[in-house]
């Protein structure tokens, strides 16, 4: 399994890549050593949504523009008041640079 880390530079690096490149396509990573609590994410860490036994990674490929603006619909609806700000500047305002070509 790759390093946590890695993946998420690797798929940063790509997120790059593709706004450059104005393909519209975006990479998210899960990935089980991912630590909600050190994130500042503490309701995504509930039993309900994580499983310490969980054994394998995921790269998600979604079209950049709906995942956009899906999370507009989210920020409307208050969702993201519970991220901590610099985790909500990193997710969502930098993925919304990279698609309005401002990476």
């Amino acid at each position: 399994m790759p390093d946590v880390q890695y993946l998420d530079g690797f798929c940063d690096g790509m997120n790059e890549a593709l706004a450059i490149g104005k393909q519209d396509l975006h990479l998210m990573v899960f990935h089980p050593d991912y630590d909600a609590n050190d994130a500042g994410l503490d309701f995504l860490a509930s039993e309900d949504v994580t499983d310490s036994e969980l054994t394998y990674c995921m790269v998600f490929v979604q079209k950049l523009s709906l995942l956009d603006d899906a999370s507009l619909s989210l920020e409307k609806s208050g969702y993201y008041k519970h991220f901590p700000k610099e985790v909500y500047n990193n997710l969502v305002l930098h993925r919304r640079s990279l698609r309005h070509g401002n990476g």
